[in-house]
């Protein structure tokens, strides 16, 4: 599976629908002015990527409404449909949330659902072919039909299971309608759960067919000498030859009938299975499945993220906090201790620690010994030279503090220092605990860091992508911008709310204004929003101020000299000054809009200045 975007709407400034791409081995940046909306449109992706990895999803009090858009691989299909046939075109799915959780438990595609109901249509015609198979093997059971609980005087067969164990005929009918009335119940939730949408699906945890009744149900007579007293013996004679005989024609009488149940009920054990791993969200039905085994809906919770750490700004504060229990227990900025856990701490406590809320955190003198030698190991590489060691100190009820030892010979507590080294620190953890099919989501990352840091930190973001994480993030830095331009989203603020537009959506255009501007994507941005995405009366605006802007630096009075110069014609440059359209909507006859190419001619022209 591969997630390629996300459709968001109503949250906070961003009132109608925005889509966030994601481009293989790239990370998905914003940019944009402050108070654009950057920041809820982060934090809109963590709440998804937050609900979609907690069991229990996210119930905020202000939750947006998102659709993700996934394509799936032809292995994904062949796992849960192996005989639909792969289209790449047709098997994108939609998936969203349809409850209050934002947890997604529900697909929208018309090619995967329909072929989901035909496979339950077929599992309800192989239900009936069972019903008449069961049937046909009642008849035979009715030839020698007794309740099992009452001995009779005399009788010469056992009646024997699959397994050899003994059994009834009341046993062996009762299991079997019941197995049969099971199958057909679930057949009808699982077709329910298309809520009257053909293209629909949603995910329940009552999808489950329980396998009651065993695979090899048929029975077998076997002979038994019959328990007569002695004075019994002289007046019973057995034909024994004759019970044998009928024995062995019964028992090849309901041999095809056997059978028959045999296949039925494999069969409809291997497709229920195949559609119980896609729509089961029981919890502890997932536990004990193989992760070859996954279902389809968990596959689809982790595209959006296993795992999702948002790095805000305010987490450079502190690296471990005291006073706030609930506060502290959510602070992501504790990576350092947990990456310590993770990946180095060989205690057997090690998972108590780490479920432990780090308030009631206490690690031995050899523990807190073994992480200041950690530390010490994996100082960040830009801030090796700026002092000798690190220290860590373990105070009361278990908290650490993490102490820098300068050069100079003092030491200072790692909250004490500067913002940007404090922002570096929980950054350069919070990366080394991510594994893929993470989400990383940054609030401006390195934006009080030296430039020489800031492209160290756009290398390990490359690189984590390149891992599978998923990364996104906000900046104002050209040092933290790709080179690979499609994965930069413009951010801006309308009258209508936050709007994104991406790169790769206006490929042409953003070639057409690297021409004008240069490589510089910042200023192209620029021109993208106040010449471009505005509407033509706003843009023929823009040029119009900036041109009279520039002839009054040059001292130019003659707007013919100005048309020269840049080579357009007076008269396309006059109606531009008609913008304004009438009281009844309609645009002023003689207002024409600037072409790309004339824009592209004043903005050169004015950049000359």
């Amino acid at each position: 599976m591969e997630l390629t975007k996300i459709e968001i709407e109503s949250y906070k400034s961003i009132k109608s629908p925005v889509v966030i791409t994601f481009s293989k081995d790239l990370p998905t940046v914003l940019i944009g002015k402050n108070g654009s909306g950057k920041t809820n449109v982060l934090e809109a992706l963590s709440a998804i990527a937050l609900a979609n990895t907690n069991y229990y999803g996210n119930r905020e009090k202000e939750q947006p409404t998102y659709r993700a858009y996934i394509q799936l691989s032809e292995e994904d299909v062949a796992t849960m449909l192996p005989d639909v046939v792969y289209d790449k075109n047709k098997c994108e799915i939609v998936a969203y949330s349809s409850g209050s959780d934002l947890k997604i438990d529900r697909v929208r595609s018309e090619y995967i659902v329909s072929s989901i109901r035909k496979e339950i249509a077929d599992i309800r015609d192989l239900a009936s072919q069972l019903k008449d198979a069961v049937d046909l093997y009642e008849k035979q059971l009715i030839k020698i039909s007794h309740d099992g609980y009452e001995e009779l005087p005399i009788h010469c067969y056992n009646l024997k299971d699959a397994n050899g164990r003994l059994t009834n005929y009341n046993i062996i009918c009762h299991r079997a309608e019941w197995f049969i009335k099971h199958i057909n119940e679930t057949l009808e939730r699982m077709l329910k759960t298309f809520n009257d949408d053909e293209q629909a699906l949603t995910f329940i945890a009552d999808n489950y067919i329980h396998f009651g009744f065993d695979k090899h149900q048929f029975f077998k007579l076997e002979y038994v000498e019959p328990s007569l007293a002695k004075f019994e013996q002289k007046f019973v004679s057995i034909n024994k030859t004759a019970i044998k005989r009928e024995i062995t024609k019964i028992n090849k009488a309901t041999k095809d009938a056997c059978d028959r149940i045999d296949y039925l009920i494999k069969e409809i054990e291997d497709r229920t299975k195949r559609i119980q791993e896609g729509l089961d969200t029981d919890h502890m039905l997932r536990q004990e499945q193989d992760e070859r085994y996954y279902s389809f809906l968990r596959h689809v919770q982790h595209i959006i993220g296993k795992r999702c750490l948002f790095l805000k700004n305010e987490s450079n504060d502190v690296i471990f906090r005291k006073e706030d229990r609930n506060y502290y227990y959510n602070d992501h900025s504790n990576s350092i201790m947990e990456t310590y856990l993770r990946q180095v701490y060989e205690g057997s406590d090690r998972e108590e620690l780490l479920r432990a809320s780090k308030n009631e955190l206490t690690l031995s003198e050899q523990a807190v010994a073994d992480f200041e030698a950690f530390l010490n190991e994996n100082i960040p590489s830009f801030d090796r030279e700026m002092y000798d060691s690190i220290s860590v100190q373990a105070g009361e009820k278990g908290h650490i503090s993490i102490f820098l030892n300068e050069k100079t010979g003092e030491q200072i507590n790692l909250n004490e220092t500067s913002a940007g080294r404090r922002w570096y620190f929980t950054y350069y953890f919070m990366k080394n605990i991510l594994s893929e099919g993470d989400i990383f989501i940054i609030d401006e990352p390195a934006a009080m860091l030296h430039p020489s840091a800031q492209r160290e930190v756009l290398c390990d973001l490359m690189e984590l992508t390149k891992r599978g994480v998923k990364v996104v993030y906000s900046t104002h830095s050209p040092y933290l911008i790709p080179d690979e331009w499609q994965c930069v989203h413009f951010v801006t603020m309308t009258e209508e709310g936050t709007e994104v537009n991406c790169v790769s959506s206006n490929q042409e255009l953003v070639s057409q204004m690297t021409d004008i501007v240069g490589e510089d994507i910042f200023d192209i941005q620029i021109v993208l929003e106040n010449y471009i995405l505005a509407s033509p009366e706003v843009v023929a605006r823009n040029i119009s101020e900036l041109i009279r802007e520039t002839q009054k630096k040059r001292g130019i009075k003659n707007l013919q000299i100005v048309c020269d110069e840049i080579g357009i014609e007076h008269q396309a440059m006059k109606s531009w000054n008609y913008w304004p359209t009438a009281l009844n909507g309609e645009r002023n006859k003689k207002f024409s809009s600037p072409s790309i190419q004339n824009i592209a001619k004043v903005l050169r022209w004015a950049k000359k200045v």
